[in-house]
């Protein structure tokens, strides 16, 4: 079999292809365990923080909240801002509740409102904030996944969360985030 010219530079193209496949395959790959390494790292750095931020977060909603509804508290990047959402877990005549307020707006009654149906004060919110960034994280929020209660992670890192087990939850479906670390085992990354 000759190669002509045409010949040789179809082959080209298709080992192109296959080695831009491979280094984009190989580039995602690694990507995913330098954020996951990173965020175990971050985890074991601040491990006492990512304690003490979930049961100053969760434990302070009211249970009545806690079943019907969802709560969401986020950061801007500036961290001068917190955004404080409840939206309720039913869905009526085809719309849920969602309330939304942000602490930085000129009319702050809204996230006093909020404040008050969560029991909170803006001390509470402003504590729940300063342990945030001091995690490198910017959102935390109640969830109701098989094995988790809350899920904390960094709004520019979509592709991965911190997950907080459930109290009294054994699995071995679950990998604990840690070892090392006295809390390693109440958390995971997902």
């Amino acid at each position: 079999m000759k190669l002509t010219d045409k010949r040789f530079w179809e082959l080209a193209g298709v080992i192109s292809m296959i080695v831009s496949f491979i280094l984009i395959t190989n580039t995602a790959c690694c990507n995913r365990q330098k954020d996951v390494l990173w965020m175990k790292e971050n985890f074991e750095k601040y491990d006492t923080i990512f304690y003490e931020v979930v049961n100053l977060f969760y434990k302070s909603i009211p249970e009545c909240i806690k079943d019907n509804a969802d709560i969401t508290l986020k950061i801007n990047n500036d961290g001068d801002c917190i955004e404080l959402t409840i939206s309720d877990k039913i869905v009526r005549e085809g719309k849920s509740n969602i309330k939304t307020a942000v602490s930085s707006q000129d009319n702050n009654e809204a996230y006093r409102r909020l404040l008050d149906s969560l029991t909170w004060t803006a001390s509470t919110a402003n504590s729940i904030r300063d342990m945030l960034e001091r995690i490198n994280c910017t959102t935390i929020r109640t969830v109701d996944y098989k094995y988790y209660d809350v899920e904390i992670y960094n709004a520019d890192n979509l592709r991965y969360s911190y997950l907080h087990l459930r109290p009294n939850i054994k699995s071995d479906d679950i990998i604990p985030i840690s070892n090392v670390s006295d809390y390693g085992s109440q958390f995971s990354i997902e």
